[in-house]
C-alpha cells in the first residue's frame, strides 16, 4: 500500500476515530462545543467528515474530552483493522509527546492572544 493510500484510509476513517473516542468519553457533541468553544456545527462537521480540524481545533477538541493524539491514532488503528503496535512503555512516550505538542501549541496559541491584545493597546495610545 503507498504513503497516498495511507493518507486517503486515514483521511476516511477520521470522522469516525473522532466520534469513537468521544462516545467512550460519554460526552456528547455539544459538551464538546461547550468545553472546547467550538461551535456545535464544526464538532459535528468534523465528526461528520465534511471538514477537517486545524491542529489548534483538533486540540481543543481533544482537550474538551480528555483525550490525546495517541487516543485517536489507536482508534484509527482499530477502524481500519490494524493490530495494536505499542506496548505500554511506548505508549506512554507517545502520549507524552502528544500532550508536548499539544502544550506547545496552546503556548503558541496563547503568545499570539498576547500580541494582539498588545499592538491593540499600543494602537489605541494605551502604551504599557
Amino acid at each position: 500500500m503507498s504513503r497516498r493510500d495511507d493518507l486517503t484510509d486515514t483521511s476516511r476513517l477520521f470522522p469516525e476515530a473522532l466520534r469513537r473516542v468521544r462516545r467512550a468519553t460519554s460526552l456528547r457533541q455539544i459538551d464538546v462545543s461547550v468545553r472546547s468553544g467550538l461551535s456545535k456545527a464544526m464538532v459535528s462537521a468534523y465528526e461528520g467528515g465534511k471538514a477537517l480540524p486545524s491542529l489548534p481545533s483538533l486540540w481543543a477538541y481533544l482537550g474538551a474530552i480528555g483525550r490525546d493524539l495517541a487516543d485517536l491514532q489507536e482508534a484509527i488503528d482499530e477502524l481500519g483493522g490494524l493490530p495494536k503496535r505499542r506496548s505500554a512503555d511506548v505508549e506512554d512516550r507517545e502520549r507524552s509527546v502528544g500532550r508536548a505538542v499539544l502544550k506547545a501549541l496552546r503556548g503558541l496559541e496563547s503568545m499570539e492572544e498576547t500580541r494582539e491584545e498588545h499592538a491593540h493597546r499600543t494602537a489605541g495610545g494605551q502604551l504599557d
